[in-house]
């Protein structure tokens, strides 16, 4: 469950330091406090873009931002990973347009319109207004036009919410082909403009997520998720290494953190107790773990966010199962 917690004009001027109430709506403040930090911009975004997919279907205005901001999400996000790879921070094989377009041909598309027509058959409207002309476009002619029909794809796929999950997967596809290198030789070389495309993908986010805040404080909104999203927004949360200490009692289970989070974040758990305890994540509070890390007592593990499950939920969870003994960790965000 998103936070309810209302948005207050007043506690947002304090945080951002704005001496005058009637300047709030000139001051783009996720510009101003995501300068040089393309990682807190990265968290803001995958939060702000899964928070008005989850509403836009029942909300409106959430649906008319959401298509303004959602482009703007995914072209920040190839540029952030652009960023990384030229920084050297991407580790493994990295691979060129031409070798993800022969595993487009080869598997993806027949993956993608398998899915597809477990919803929606060939033949239907839904399916003839998403797969204009079929696979050709996709698979065939020009790499920038091919390119670009995948994002074409994604685009009239939103107009069908139960499509979602696997419009998700194809999104992620074009992220990775559009922001691929057209030859490299082992990894990726290091490109002397790739921190000024990001930080320019960055400010063009920050001003279409602004633009979107904006309507939604101009609205007398009753919509709990949207004001969870405007509350999220407005608190900016902190990119900076987080250390919890804590300990839980016997048979139980406790949030940690609640934290937008990557897959590229890193985590280190160390078990201070006498009991085993379990790691994740969840979207509501009482939801039961799906995977999880399990720390043995004495021990400590580092490992990455998809460890803890699906990195879409934002609660990260302990869980002691001892009916007797307490557990007591240290909880550490890396990176």
């Amino acid at each position: 469950m998103l936070s309810l917690r209302r948005w207050n004009p007043r506690w947002i001027l304090k945080t951002f330091k704005i001496k005058n109430m009637k300047f709030l709506p000139y001051q783009n403040f996720i510009d101003n406090t995501t300068k040089r930090n393309f990682t807190k911009m990265m968290r803001l975004s995958i939060y702000y873009d899964l928070g008005l997919n989850e509403i836009r279907t029942t909300n409106p205005l959430a649906a008319s931002i959401y298509a303004i901001s959602h482009p703007r999400h995914l072209a920040y996000t190839i540029k952030y990973n652009q960023n990384r790879s030229a920084a050297g921070t991407v580790h493994g094989k990295v691979f060129t347009k031409d070798e993800l377009a022969t595993e487009l041909n080869h598997t993806r598309i027949g993956d993608w319109d398998y899915e597809f027509q477990k919803i929606h058959r060939e033949g239907t409207v839904e399916y003839e207004t998403c797969w204009i002309g079929g696979h050709a476009p996709i698979t065939h002619g020009p790499m920038e036009a091919r390119i670009n029909n995948i994002l074409l794809l994604t685009e009239a796929m939103m107009a069908y919410p139960e499509l979602d999950i696997l419009r998700a997967v194809i999104e992620a596809f074009y992220v990775l082909i559009h922001g691929a290198d057209d030859q490299v030789t082992g990894k990726k070389s290091l490109k002397t403009g790739a921190k000024g495309n990001v930080e320019s993908e960055r400010i063009l986010n920050a001003i279409a997520m602004f633009k979107g805040y904006g309507l939604m404080i101009s609205q007398e909104s009753t919509d709990a998720y949207m004001d969870a999203i405007i509350d999220r927004v407005s608190i900016q949360q902190k990119a900076e290494q987080m250390v919890f200490n804590a300990i839980i009692g016997p048979h139980r289970k406790d949030k940690i953190a609640s934290r937008t989070l990557l897959a590229t974040d890193t985590f280190e758990a160390i078990n201070n107790g006498t009991e085993e305890l379990k790691f994740f994540v969840s979207r509501f509070l009482d939801d039961p773990h799906g995977i999880f890390v399990s720390v043995a007592a004495g021990d400590t593990k580092v490992f990455a966010a998809a460890d803890l499950g699906n990195i879409a939920y934002r609660y990260i969870m302990v869980q002691n199962d001892s009916l007797t003994n307490s557990g007591h960790y240290s909880f550490r965000f890396i990176d």
